[in-house]
């Protein structure tokens, strides 16, 4: 079964490069991860919550830093 994950971070003061880290750490675990999850883009509809067209309740996990 394939672990997915949210993350969204700050990309001010580096938090980009810090993001892309996380997630190539995680992708060497078998972790896939979906990155630029900003709550403030998201939507609810049908009991969901989407942001940027990914489910939110489809994620095992999700990091807003």
């Amino acid at each position: 079964m394939e672990r997915r994950i949210g993350l969204w971070m700050y990309q001010n003061g580096g938090g980009e490069q810090i993001q892309n880290q996380l997630a190539s750490k995680l992708n060497e675990r078998g972790i896939s991860v979906v990155t630029n999850l900003d709550l403030g883009n998201a939507v609810a509809h049908d009991g969901s919550i989407f942001c940027n067209d990914q489910d939110m309740g489809s994620l095992d996990l999700f990091f807003f830093i």
